[in-house]
């Protein structure tokens, strides 16, 4: 009896060890859980800057739209889907512009125009256009993407894109040169140079600007969005500057006393003040933040959170262009300070790591920061400051906030994928390489199952 007992006891122990041995971490790393958000796609494609995916359908091989939590955005009904900012998308025939076989797809898919135009243009959150197009060249064009192609426009039609998103007119060529939006508002540019600024229905008002751009210019400007819209009083201020972004019109505006005081603040179109008014110098405006200056020095300001999150204390933040807000990674900050870089915590405020600022030894994407040591070997930092280092393999991708790194390795050419304080979160079993989106998901692509997204966690 004793026997058996102690032989099921050694049994039930090694099975419990067996277990542990495949649940536990290692001894210093942190648990990984992976997550399968969508499985079995025929393609995905990551939107850089946004939560958007591209996705393709296994059975139609057509085109949708899908959020990095694995939402549907738009079904899966398009030969082939672009992003055009602002949450529109363009969908097309062919990939010639000339061709005029592009359509303009609004947010969530609500509106989806005729296949007739060779370029669509997202101004803002409420005005976009379709351009019917000619060939042009370089002594005689209306729109070049990238200096070597070059088109005349032939027709413009316009869409507000509002509650209910619709054409709602069309100019001609001699009427349509150039436009801007401002909020509700769309400027337009004939080509005799004369500029009309239009109502939501494209009706012409008696409004007024002094030139084409993003910004307005003059005492009318102030006017603009008092008389005529009604929803931001702008009268009394010195100074407002429009920065259109993806929570739509922001102005940064400036008033100053007959003492010379100056106080700026962040307000909506609807008059909603993300930052109110204080001593504070506004340097620019992005979607959630307001990089703000005191004694030359910068600081930033969360418009969620409704105070400052990083001091006065930085000669400067640099920006990321592969991020969703230019100036978040994962939760921190990237600033200068006496020469270093330094990665600051936005929830505490504080530097959790630095490096020199500029030296060629490092590469910094996002909040991971890395040296090549030698030959396929690598030194990581992350921005709470761990140090630690991958050998016997290659770097692949490093995209967005940095939080994933994807690495090959040497022994068996395979990828895998490593979390940002050194944690294996994929072993090296796949044959493609993974993508990592810019707000730190995986998309893997394998023969078996086709495209999978995974939500990775630790």
């Amino acid at each position: 009896m004793k026997s058996s007992f102690r032989l099921f006891f050694s049994a039930l122990l090694a099975a419990f060890l067996l277990c542990s041995a495949f649940s536990a971490p290692a001894l210093g790393e942190e648990r990984i859980t992976t997550r399968n958000i969508l499985t079995g796609m025929g393609a995905i494609k990551p939107v850089n800057c946004t939560h958007y995916l591209l996705v393709q359908s296994p059975d139609t091989q057509l085109w949708g739209v899908y959020d990095t939590s694995g939402e549907l955005i738009i079904h899966c009904v398009f030969p082939a889907l672009a992003y055009g900012e602002y949450d529109c998308f363009v969908a097309s025939h062919s990939s010639k512009a000339l061709d005029n076989l592009s359509a303009l797809v609004s947010p969530g898919g609500r509106f989806v125009s005729d296949y007739r135009y060779g370029i669509v243009k997202v101004y803002n959150d409420r005005w976009a256009a379709g351009w019917v197009v000619s060939q042009g060249d370089k002594k005689n064009y209306d729109y070049t993407p990238d200096k070597k192609h070059f088109y005349n426009i032939e027709l413009c039609d316009i869409f507000y894109l509002g509650d209910t998103p619709r054409k709602i007119g069309t100019f001609s060529r001699d009427a349509f040169a150039q436009a801007a939006a401002h909020g509700d508002y769309l400027s337009v540019k004939d080509r005799a140079g004369n500029i009309t600024v239009y109502d939501q229905k494209l009706q012409p008002t008696n409004l007024k600007v002094s030139k084409i751009s993003e910004n307005i210019y003059g005492v009318v400007r102030y006017a603009l969005m008092d008389k005529a819209a009604n929803k931001i009083l702008l009268d009394g201020f010195t100074a407002a500057k429009e920065v259109n972004t993806r929570r739509g019109l922001l102005f940064q505006l400036t008033r100053t006393d007959f003492s010379g005081n100056k106080q700026m603040g962040v307000c909506t179109l609807n008059g909603e003040w993300l930052m109110p008014l204080g001593s504070y110098t506004i340097a620019s405006v992005s979607e959630n933040y307001a990089v703000i200056s005191e004694n030359e020095r910068f600081g930033l300001y969360s418009y969620s959170l409704g105070r400052v999150v990083v001091p006065c204390e930085y000669e400067g933040f640099p920006t990321s262009k592969q991020t969703v807000d230019p100036y978040e990674c994962n939760g921190y900050v990237s600033a200068v300070k006496n020469g270093m870089r330094c990665f600051v915590c936005i929830e505490s405020g504080e530097i959790t790591s630095s490096i020199p600022d500029g030296s060629p030894d490092y590469t910094v994407i996002g909040s991971t920061v890395y040296e090549q040591l030698s030959t396929n070997r690598y030194r990581f930092t992350s921005p709470t400051g761990k140090k630690w280092s991958i050998g016997d393999s290659s770097i692949g991708q490093i995209r967005g906030d940095g939080r994933l790194i994807v690495f090959r390795s040497i022994e068996n050419s395979n990828y895998g994928v490593y979390t940002q304080d050194g944690t294996l979160a994929l072993e090296a079993k796949y044959r493609n390489e993974p993508i990592i989106t810019d707000d730190g998901k995986v998309i893997l692509n394998t023969l078996a199952s086709g495209y999978n997204l995974l939500d990775v966690t630790w």
